[in-house]
């Protein structure tokens, strides 16, 4: 893939396009037309950290592609990667080279001129990324930046680069106001609280927590699965948990409960590696950091865990999803495709409706799944071929906050869940566990209702429907 400046000059002679209705018709050719688009920066990948740093710093980035000695695009890198690097090694990381740490071109997330601005930006959210290159036929054009689409959508709302505009705009948010200081979590967790209603502040001891394992159905005493339950020859499906490859923890310390699922690999096995060792493994890394260090976060928690789990050169690969709930907040880590929702009643400021769900309530996704390809998610690993190479780091996971309330409810769990039950159906189970007040606990409902789903051939779950989008042959769980 090479720069194509030419192209990106064609593209700018094309009329304007302000007559457009909605954000939903722009496209990244429109902003091109009539902002232009900065060259892509790029670095040598041969080139150390120290000199990386200058050119990022001259050019006004805060990321460059790589280019290998032919200058072909090789990786990017960002400004987080540098101090990441400089964190790990100290000074003697100023030396080492881009190459060596580098995103690879196959991982580099980009934009097309044709592709709608309203999915680029969705695209940067997932992502957590600021700048895409724009690229056309394994040519790129240049970079593209959040803050370009921003200035673009604002032009078009104001439709005025005057003075007037500039200062309406910012005036009155330019400059904090004096003895202005940083407030502390649980001042945050307050502030929050109050912003929904006094009413709806959540204390430490009214976390309550169910949680609950059940394998693959179709998993054999071998440790392989069937193909489909015609294959078991008449045997039962079924639940020796044992077989299965996934982990979990639960933690409470010092008014913070610790949350973590784990799905390893089950591929490992044709490799002659028992896949349930890494996942399991880096569960019990994630317990003994929060016995150490109980106030840590969710991030810092799978960063000691995937250290220790490395230097135990461990074979294998898995998901992981952490959550930690203190009070009016939940901090979450998720790197791979386990999930995260929070059912919260309507009544509650700051719920958003979801069309479609006619639940009592309404679910406020948390963290995006992270897939290199469908199928294929993001995952931690070791082998004795690559080292941690062939995978991600706990640096790519997702990682954030979000204010939770009296009476919401948090479902996390592996894709075992919602590959097979669809969100609507999670809310509705979650309904009726409510209204039935006894019985099996929810976590045991959705469990045995996405087991139930996954062995029903006649109904196609998600996963089965996402899989015909993307043209893979599947039916039924």
């Amino acid at each position: 893939m090479r720069r194509a400046a030419p192209l990106a000059r064609r593209l700018r002679r094309a009329p304007p396009s302000r007559s457009r209705a909605s954000l939903a018709d722009l496209r990244v050719r429109d902003l091109i037309i009539e902002r232009g688009l900065r060259t892509a920066p790029e670095i040598d990948e041969s080139l150390p950290v120290r000199e990386a740093i200058r050119e990022l710093i001259e050019q006004r980035f805060t990321s460059a592609l790589t280019h290998d000695k032919d200058g072909t695009v090789a990786g990017v890198v960002t400004a987080r990667d540098l101090l990441v690097r400089l964190h790990e090694n100290g000074c003697d990381g100023l030396e080492d080279r881009c190459a060596d740490f580098a995103t690879p071109r196959h991982k580099i997330a980009w934009c097309a001129p044709e592709d709608p601005i309203e999915r680029t930006q969705a695209l940067m959210r997932t992502l957590g990324v600021r700048n895409l290159p724009v690229a056309q036929n394994g040519e790129v054009l240049g970079m593209l930046t959040a803050k370009d689409i921003g200035d673009y959508l604002m032009e078009l709302r104001t439709s005025t680069k005057t003075k007037e505009a500039f200062l309406e705009t910012t005036a009155a948010r330019r400059g904090l106001p004096v003895n202005s200081k940083t407030v502390s979590p649980s001042r945050l967790q307050t502030m929050v609280s109050a912003l929904a209603g006094a009413s709806h502040a959540i204390d430490d001891h009214e976390v309550n927590l169910t949680h609950c394992c059940l394998p693959n159905p179709l998993k054999l005493e071998t440790g392989h699965s069937a193909r489909s339950i015609s294959d078991l020859n008449g045997a039962e499906p079924t639940t020796d948990v044992n077989l299965s490859e996934d982990a979990h923890f639960v933690r409470r310390v010092n008014n913070i409960t610790h949350v973590g699922v784990f799905d390893g690999v089950g591929s490992w096995r044709k490799l002659g590696v028992d896949p349930r060792l890494y996942p399991r493994a880096l569960s019990e890394a994630c317990e003994a950091s929060i016995d150490d260090h109980p106030s840590l976060r969710p991030d810092e928690i799978l960063e000691r865990a995937w250290r220790h789990v490395t230097k135990e050169e461990i074979p294998g690969s898995s998901t992981a999803l952490l959550l930690s709930v203190s009070r009016s907040q939940l901090a979450y880590c998720s790197l791979g495709d386990c999930g995260v929702v929070v059912l919260r009643k309507p009544d509650v400021a700051g719920t958003a409706a979801h069309t479609g769900i006619s639940a009592t309530r309404a679910p406020l996704l948390v963290a995006a799944q992270q897939l290199r390809d469908f199928n294929l998610p993001y995952q931690l690993g070791w082998t004795n071929e690559g080292g941690t190479k062939p995978f991600e780091a706990p640096s790519n996971a997702n990682v954030g906050t979000v204010p939770v309330f009296a009476d919401d409810i948090i479902v996390m769990a592996t894709d075992g869940l919602f590959d097979n039950v669809a969100l609507e159906t999670v809310a509705e189970v979650c309904d009726q566990w409510e209204h039935d007040k006894d019985g099996a606990s929810l976590a045991e409902r959705l469990c045995e209702e996405a087991r139930r789903r996954s062995l029903d051939d006649a109904v196609d779950s998600p996963f089965a429907l996402l899989a015909k989008e993307n043209d893979v042959m599947w039916g039924g769980g």
